[in-house]
């Protein structure tokens, strides 16, 4: 729900990205902190909070060396997060929408230059998700938490709290961890005593109510990332090539980008097939491919390569998908027609036999 953003209370980040720099912001909803601080004072407890998304990296991390994403059941939504080398670079909030996790599948172009092709996914989301080019890892809490060693009733975020405590610390001994498990678990039971209205006599805050706290995830920090997208010019001349069997998919695209104001669009059928579809692109006009894959929502995870500087158009799309189902396009099969030439059967003539 939206609330009101105080400046002074705003934390960020810089995070340098090659010739880009990328600010992550950190903001908290005051007006349900306030009331759970001043009722933990009340009781001589301290708060410690850790983000949801930063203890699900701390636990993915083990299992994937490159860029990834964690699809994360919230609800009837899915908090998803974006990490790397034990980094959160981007977490947001998506329904089961196949376009939005498009969207923010390609938005991690902007931090590494190329989209993250590796997605982990609860089973709930399994059947849902048919992103072309990308890599599906299915898992379930219980198993993670095995997986490394935690006992398996263990919720998700909780053990990555735990490894979050643990880290650089490989030789502490079993009773500090039985100590740190002891004191989340104390901090679970209080908070869920705050929730439902503790009859505690010195908590007496009302608001206290309306806060609905995640035990292992005090405060949702949610970045807001930042990306810098650069508008081409509405004068380029543009070409959009069919590699399909499907006839019209060309002049849907160039609908399209005509609605964005384009005024040049060129189409045709592509001299090969193709299965994907991709854009190809001058380099002087590199930094507009984000424009194009965040605005045209057919090649939101298209490839995209360098155009010829002298070729005579300045962007061609390629499509090799059915724009319909987002799948690959099948493509017809030639079968060469045999032609039989008849063989000459030689015929005999007789000869004339004299007349007497």
């Amino acid at each position: 729900a939206p609330f009101e953003i105080i400046p002074s209370q705003v934390t960020y980040e810089v995070l340098p990205q090659g010739e880009k720099t990328l600010i992550q912001a950190r903001i908290f909803d005051q007006a349900k902190l306030a009331p759970l601080l001043k009722n933990l004072n009340a009781l001589n407890l301290k708060l410690s909070y850790f983000a949801l998304s930063e203890a699900l990296i701390k636990l993915f991390d083990h299992f994937y060396d490159k860029p990834y994403f964690i699809f994360y059941p919230q609800g009837q939504d899915f908090l998803v997060t974006l990490g790397y080398q034990g980094k959160v670079y981007l977490t947001s909030t998506v329904k089961k929408s196949l376009l939005d996790i498009k969207k923010i599948i390609n938005y991690s172009h902007a931090y590494f230059g190329a989209p993250a092709t590796k997605v982990f996914l609860p089973t709930s989301l399994e059947q849902n998700f048919d992103v072309p080019g990308i890599e599906k890892s299915v898992y379930t809490d219980s198993q993670v938490v095995i997986d490394l060693k935690f006992q398996s009733n263990l919720p998700l975020p909780v053990a990555g709290i735990i490894g979050l405590h643990m880290e650089n610390k490989k030789n502490i001994l079993p009773i500090i961890a039985v100590a740190l498990f002891t004191a989340i678990i104390a901090a679970v039971i209080v908070w869920f005593a705050l929730n439902q209205n503790s009859k505690l006599t010195d908590v007496t805050d009302p608001k206290v109510a309306m806060i609905t706290p995640i035990p292992t995830d005090v405060l949702d920090v949610t970045p807001t990332p930042s990306i810098v997208i650069t508008e081409p010019s509405k004068s380029l001349k543009l070409q959009v090539l069919n590699a399909t069997d499907i006839s019209g998919q060309a002049a849907v695209i160039k609908e399209k980008l005509t609605k964005l104001g384009f005024t040049s669009v060129n189409i045709g059928n592509a001299p090969q097939s193709a299965t994907t579809n991709s854009i190809q692109i001058k380099s002087a006009l590199s930094s507009s491919s984000a424009y194009f894959t965040s605005k045209v929502s057919d090649f939101a995870t298209a490839t995209v390569t360098d155009l010829k500087a002298n070729s005579t158009y300045d962007v061609v799309f390629i499509i090799g998908t059915n724009l319909k189902t987002g799948t690959a396009a099948p493509t017809s099969i030639v079968t060469p027609k045999v032609s039989i030439t008849p063989t000459k059967t030689a015929t005999s003539t007789p000869n004339p036999t004299p007349t007497p």
